[in-house]
């Protein structure tokens, strides 16, 4: 995994234990109000699946790469556009790839060019499912990274 999930789950302990803290106290005054045991189980329900909700949103794009990257076919594409993007202090570089799926046939997908190196004409690897080339993914957008049978890391 990148430093990229890592900070994404840091940043989703951090919410879980201070939503953990508010709630805990919304729960033990709510206890307190009602002195059924199940209102208050009913309250812990709902707020597990609250917190479960905020990490599948954080995760859901980084974790729907890994299966395309790990059974994917891989492909050498070819960057058709970049642009810099300004998020708050830095920016982001936005590529768009396309990639052969058949004789005569290219498919073009975007992503998150998390390296920077990425230009207009450049070559990528990219990897797609077989069944839907919808599912796509440049190796320079994926949170992770990709073991080579000898150890070494893939570089992007």
């Amino acid at each position: 995994m990148t430093w990229r999930i890592w900070v994404e789950f840091l940043v989703l302990v951090l919410v879980a234990g201070t939503g953990f803290s508010t709630f805990g106290g919304y729960v033990m005054a709510f206890y307190r109000v009602s002195s059924g045991t199940v209102s208050a189980i009913f309250l812990m329900a709902f707020i597990t699946l609250f917190v479960f909700l905020i990490f599948y949103s954080l995760f859901c794009s980084g974790v729907s790469d890994h299966p395309l990257l790990k059974q994917g076919k891989c492909v050498a594409g070819k960057v058709i556009s970049q642009r810099r993007i300004k998020m708050g202090r830095g920016s982001q570089s936005e590529i768009t790839y396309s990639f052969p799926v058949g004789p005569g046939k290219p498919m073009t997908g975007h992503g998150t060019d998390w390296t920077g190196f990425y230009l207009k004409d450049m070559p990528v690897l990219v990897f797609f499912d077989r069944e839907d080339i919808s599912k796509n993914v440049a190796y320079c957008c994926a949170a992770w990274k990709v073991r080579l049978e000898d150890g070494t890391l893939l570089e992007p």
